[in-house]
């Protein structure tokens, strides 16, 4: 173990002075790090003999915190008055456990923040962490500090220089600091300054959902020096409250129904704005191509309207990638499928029938002969009814693990993709496949397919991006593989399958089936998986990406190094039928026509009790979400509601390890549902 100096840490509060004893280590590195790292371990001490010269002269100096070098020391160096008030956030936070450790980084160049939290965006999830604090403000400038030290002053001075910090239930230990520097290495190697000064942005977000829904996202354009207005219909802008309570620059109020005159509408509404507005973007699919179209009218950046009229129709993606296949087509009504039944053209079953616009897996469904296609049809078409474009896409049912593929383009260059592994739905699996769902089950990321196929996929899809004519943005496309060495085994009583080779494989052409192209970030939980595993926030790229901030975009799209070492992301969906009575009083002042994909509170979250009874398990997830759904949405009785639940849990030790904790949790969490409102 290298040598550990001590000092002692002062901290009048008051009427109350805290002290503590501490070990530290300074950790100066060469090459291109971006920062060094002072450590630091606190001990409490119980008491002090107030006739020290050292207290005597904490006391003299009033309240703040005070390093000094010993209790025989009549020389106490304060820390600037601007730090003590977080400094004192974390002493508390790292001294609640059993051994507390604080990191305190420094910067090794000067520059503009591109992001002014890079701990709570790359670091904070990591399992050797218990708390992360930054000291920095959006789009501030950071001067470098290359100074050694040799004394306490010198600390008080690294401490005054650092710019984040990072807390970790670790003790001070060369295995610990090893540890630690390896993460934190890892995860902050990325270029989070600028050369140059980063403009301030102001974006406006179109909006169905409630403002206080958005309060990450709207956190995350906070760090990144982002003003965001929120637009949306009156009923849903919450103006008993001040914009500033959101984090928001304004409100604007625009009627939001999605048709041929929205982006009339938006490009009105924001020229009306009194402040100057950058871009513009709205996540919802109806929303993508009047935006664009509102976008280029107002000049500014977009891909333009025309890629997004193909990304959110089903049939004209299908049309442009096979334009000659004979193995799809649409119908807008049970008579015209009668139609194509009697007509004598051949239809190959298996086959899905989905919304041709359409969100999510709603009014998707399989169907294995004419009976139970004429059933899908009546089903989709009943969910489509509020589309503009009401037609019904039928087309062959490929089998294959499914995938979702996350893209990052610039300029036609894929400067991020990911493979996530989609694991079957009960669509899948089913016998019988009249009401099955193809509803997400299970997410894992990273994959478990064979680098090789994880490449054949990502090309395929960046090349289908581009055909729609993308060259840059941030893209959620969902495949299969086809002739995959890999298939899903239910093993060993496992109710969760998973991936393993397949038996007597011989190596066939391998193909990718590409079912959509979302020309936007994935959902929030999906999002939030490529940031626990991977650093890379969706959300972030999304926000710079509408306002043309190119330079950010590519420091944002790099991942953790050392792939190798990436944790384990699991996503577990949770389905569970329960009663209007029960879940009614958790949302007071609603009426039962609101509860349409309603959002529960946290305060609401099971995760809260079980995290008494099961410990263990819930300090796994990371990110959690439960909404309210009409049955019907997902193939139930009218006027039935589903309570419907995605958690992102991680884990470093192993897919198979994931796996276990995901089995786990979901029978607990859907088994309180079950109790509690059922």
């Amino acid at each position: 173990m290298a040598e550990r100096k001590k000092f002692l840490i002062w901290q009048n509060l008051l009427d109350t002075r805290v002290v503590f004893e501490c070990e530290w280590q300074f950790i100066q590195r060469n090459g291109p790090h971006n920062f060094d790292n002072l450590y630091i371990a606190l001990k409490p001490q119980a008491g002090l003999n107030e006739g020290t010269p050292a207290a005597a002269a904490v006391a003299a100096a009033g309240r703040g915190i005070y390093i000094s070098e010993g209790y025989p020391s009549d020389k106490a160096y304060p820390l600037s008055l601007a730090k003590a008030p977080d400094f004192a956030v974390l002493i508390q936070q790292c001294t609640t456990q059993k051994n507390g450790l604080l990191i305190f980084q420094v910067p090794k160049a000067s520059g503009y923040v591109v992001h002014s939290n890079p701990w709570k965006l790359r670091v904070a999830d990591c399992a050797l962490v218990s708390c992360t604090m930054s000291f920095l403000s959006p789009l501030e400038k950071v001067v470098a500090y290359n100074r050694a030290i040799r004394t306490v002053e010198d600390i008080a001075k690294t401490l005054d220089a650092a710019v984040g910090a990072v807390g970790s239930m670790f003790s001070l230990s060369d295995e610990s600091i090893q540890q630690l520097e390896f993460q934190l290495e890892r995860r902050l190697s990325f270029p989070w300054l600028s050369a140059t000064e980063i403009r301030p942005r102001r974006l406006c977000v179109l909006t169905w959902t409630l403002i206080a829904a958005k309060r990450a996202s709207l956190a995350t354009a906070n760090s990144l020096g982002i003003k965001i207005v929120a637009m949306s219909s009156r009923s849903w802008l919450e103006t008993d409250k001040p914009p500033s309570d959101y984090m928001l620059d304004g409100y604007i109020n625009c009627d939001m129904t999605p048709d041929a005159t929205l982006w009339r509408r938006i490009v009105d509404a924001v020229k009306a704005y009194p402040d100057p507005i950058d871009g513009i973007i709205g996540a919802w699919d109806s929303f993508l191509e009047p935006t664009a179209q509102a976008a280029k009218h107002l000049a500014m950046f977009t891909p333009g309207p025309e890629p997004f009229a193909i990304a959110t129709n089903k049939f004209l993606t299908r049309q442009l990638l096979d334009p000659k296949a004979e193995s799809y087509f649409t119908v807008d009504s049970v008579a015209e499928l009668e139609t194509r039944l009697k007509s004598g053209i051949p239809i190959h079953f298996p086959v899905v029938s989905k919304p041709v616009s359409g969100a999510g897996s709603f009014g998707v469904y399989r169907a294995d002969n004419a009976s139970q296609l004429r059933d899908a049809i009546t089903q989709s078409l009943f969910l489509a009814k509020k589309n503009e474009d009401k037609r019904i896409i039928i087309e062959t049912y490929v089998d294959g693990p499914e995938v979702d593929c996350n893209l990052v383009l610039l300029d036609g260059e894929v400067l991020y993709s990911e493979i996530v592994d989609d694991f079957p739905s009960q669509a899948d699996i089913a016998k019988d496949s009249v009401g099955a769902l193809f509803t997400e089950t299970q997410a894992a990321v990273p994959s478990g397919l064979p680098k090789r196929e994880q490449k054949i996929i990502t090309d395929a899809v960046a090349a289908a991006v581009r055909r729609q004519g993308f060259n840059t943005g941030v893209f959620h496309c969902e495949a299969r593989i086809c002739n995959s060495s890999m298939k899903y085994v239910f093993a060993n009583g496992a109710t969760i399958p998973d991936l393993e080779p397949k038996e007597n494989y011989s190596a066939e052409e391998t193909s990718v089936f590409l079912h959509e192209v979302n020309a936007r970030i994935p959902g929030q939980m999906s999002s939030a998986a490529s940031l626990v595993s991977r650093g890379i926030d969706l959300w972030a790229l999304w926000f710079v990406y509408a306002v043309a901030d190119w330079p950010r975009f590519k420091a944002l799209s790099v991942p953790f190094s050392h792939d190798d070492a990436c944790d384990h992301v699991w996503l577990i969906n949770c389905i569970v039928p329960v009663k209007l009575e029960k879940v009614m009083p958790l949302f007071p002042g609603y009426t039962v026509e609101q509860l349409d994909h309603q959002t529960v509170d946290n305060q609401h979250t099971p995760l809260l009790a079980l995290s008494k009874t099961y410990p263990e398990l819930v300090e796994n997830v990371m990110r959690h979400i439960a909404y309210i759904e009409p049955a019907a949405k997902l193939a139930g009785k009218e006027g039935d509601f589903l309570w419907a639940a995605c958690m992102v849990l991680r884990t470093p030790v192993s897919r198979s390890h994931a796996r276990h904790l995901a089995q786990k949790i979901q029978e607990v969490y859907e088994a309180f549902v079950q109790d509690n409102y059922n």
